[in-house]
């Protein structure tokens, strides 16, 4: 397991480089990550489903709970 803090959202306008930080997550090669300070806005738009994909991930977990009202801790 890994973790890996986003911080700044899941959408390609936040990520200065998606592809540098898909490339460091698959480096790892963790059979689960979890994603700190993920936007509750990436939870709405498919971001975050894309980028699980996009890494070989079958599987998102969205506890229910919530750091604050913008930011999530996911797997």
């Amino acid at each position: 397991m890994a973790t890996f803090n986003i911080r700044l959202g899941l959408d390609d306008s936040s990520i200065p480089n998606r592809s540098a930080t898909r490339q460091t997550i698959a480096r790892i090669d963790a059979d689960v990550v979890g994603l700190q300070e993920v936007n509750s806005s990436d939870l709405t738009n498919d971001q975050l489903d894309e980028f699980a994909s996009e890494l070989g991930y079958p599987h998102v977990f969205v506890p229910v709970t919530a750091l604050d009202t913008t930011s999530r801790v996911v797997f």
